[in-house]
């Protein structure tokens, strides 16, 4: 403790004067520490790297690591920095004197909110990493790329970000060899850390077995804040799907999932996300199948495990990858506008204003039409004109059972397509569709229609006979 005193009085003393170019291997390493030492904030972000043959120096973002420059002044020039944001370190050079040096400096930030660590053997200094992980004081982001994790690395790793001053938010794993081991002990950590917000495994080949052990994970949690989880290109199947959608199910807050990638997974995994397509909680708004072969019967499963879901806005799929033809996409008509009544055109998903690829190429016309109203315009109003669009008529006979009483909600209906903004070919079918809601209801019920018009008039007569009583008296 008191060396570590002694050097951070060291650098207080000497920092104004210190030779930036004495104490860095480069202009470029230079130019970063006098932009740290002034203050300046134009740049928000420093990336770490060991040397590399051929590597340009022309970005003053990147500063790379040679055998002349100081890491004690890097360490406290980028811990007394009061903008910097984001740190990178894509590599660090194997001398454990240096690196310690390193992170004393750093640990003492309090503006880096980021860290990446890129490719590196962490097994080299994965106790610096968990002590940088553990103290920084602001960090709500992590992320690991294309890393070898075992268990000795994932039981420095996991407790670190456990015990971070604040929660932390967000944890990527890209591209990373986890072994089975090692994520068990990591979710066995992240069990208490329901308020991460994004959960990305993207490339990480979790495979079946984690998934199982991540979907225990993510039901585990209480009041979990877990918004967005990605695991394309994981090796997941359709077992290992229905293991994840339980937990899914748990996480109300999740609005965003990335399966992309996984062409293990067939109709019977994307079946077993009308679980979560149908929970009361759901707050799902896009899911990602990019490069995989949905095929007609994994549209269909889709299509009915999203009846009645008013969550999901946004389904990305590769249309040519997909696999889809003409029977997948009348599901997927189907599911946008069931013409088959006019309760179920109305009950149908108005949600939806992506299906497949941004340019619609490969869709038909029919369900571009019903994106497009389900993206652009109120839901209420959508259903009206699907209605219209399909329907000569209003199929009322249900509602005869409340007699006069739902004649109101027919009229507060027709005032709303009056008033909604429809396409121009349906507006000529408003008044066509009233008078014959009128015809039908006279002929539905003919007797509440005499009865009507028989107290009208015995009203009227009554009302007559005592206006002229009262002129008599």
């Amino acid at each position: 403790m008191r060396s570590r005193i002694r050097r951070k009085c060291y650098y207080d003393a000497r920092v104004n004067d210190v030779n930036l170019r004495k104490i860095t291997s480069s202009e470029n390493n230079a130019n970063i520490l006098r932009a740290l030492r002034a203050g300046w904030n134009y740049r928000r972000q420093i990336n770490l790297f060991v040397e590399v043959i051929d590597q340009e120096e022309d970005n003053c973002l990147n500063f790379f690591i040679r055998d002349g420059d100081d890491l004690g002044w890097l360490g406290y020039f980028i811990g007394r920095s009061e903008y910097l944001e984001t740190l990178g370190i894509e590599n660090l050079p194997e001398d454990t004197e240096r690196i310690d040096a390193l992170i004393e400096g750093i640990i003492h930030n309090k503006s880096i909110q980021n860290l990446f660590i890129g490719p590196t053997p962490l097994q080299d200094f994965i106790d610096p990493v968990a002590q940088f992980i553990r103290n920084i004081e602001n960090l709500a982001t992590v992320a690991f790329c294309v890393n070898n994790i075992g268990r000795q690395q994932a039981q420095k790793i996991a407790p670190a970000l456990r015990q971070m001053r604040k929660p932390i938010k967000e944890i990527y794993f890209l591209r990373s060899n986890i072994s089975e081991g090692a994520f068990e002990d990591m979710c066995g950590e992240f069990s208490s850390l329901p308020k991460i917000e994004i959960l990305d495994f993207c490339g990480s080949n979790i495979g079946r077995n984690d998934c199982l052990t991540l979907g225990n994970m993510l039901s585990s949690w209480h009041a979990p804040m877990l918004q967005s989880l990605v695991l394309d290109n994981s090796s997941i199947d359709d077992r290992g799907l229905q293991a994840l959608v339980e937990g899914m199910v748990n996480c109300y807050n999740l609005e965003v999932v990335k399966l992309s990638g996984n062409r293990s997974i067939t109709a019977a995994g994307l079946r077993s996300l009308s679980t979560l397509f149908q929970s009361r909680s759901c707050s799902l708004k896009r899911l990602w199948l990019k490069e995989m072969n949905i095929g007609d019967d994994g549209s269909a499963a889709l299509a009915e495990g999203l009846m009645g879901n008013k969550s999901l806005e946004q389904m990305h799929f590769d249309v040519n990858v997909a696999g889809i033809t003409e029977v997948g996409w009348s599901a997927f008509s189907k599911l946008l506008c069931d013409t088959s009544t006019t309760n179920s055109t109305y009950l149908s998903n108005h949600t939806l204003g992506w299906i497949g690829q941004l340019d619609d190429r490969g869709a038909p016309e029919d369900v571009v039409k019903y994106l497009e109203w389900n993206v652009g315009f109120n839901e209420h109003d959508v259903a009206i004109w699907k209605i219209l669009k399909h329907h000569r008529e209003l199929d009322i006979e249900p509602l005869f059972q409340w007699k006069l009483e739902f004649l109101p909600l027919l009229v507060t209906w027709f005032k709303r397509a009056r008033s909604s903004i429809a396409p121009e070919d349906l507006e000529k079918r408003i008044e066509s569709m009233n008078l014959s809601t009128v015809h039908q209801f006279v002929r539905g019920m003919p007797l509440l229609i005499i009865d009507g018009y028989n107290s009208r008039r015995t009203n009227t007569r009554l009302s007559r006979k005592r206006r002229l009583d009262g002129q008599i008296k």
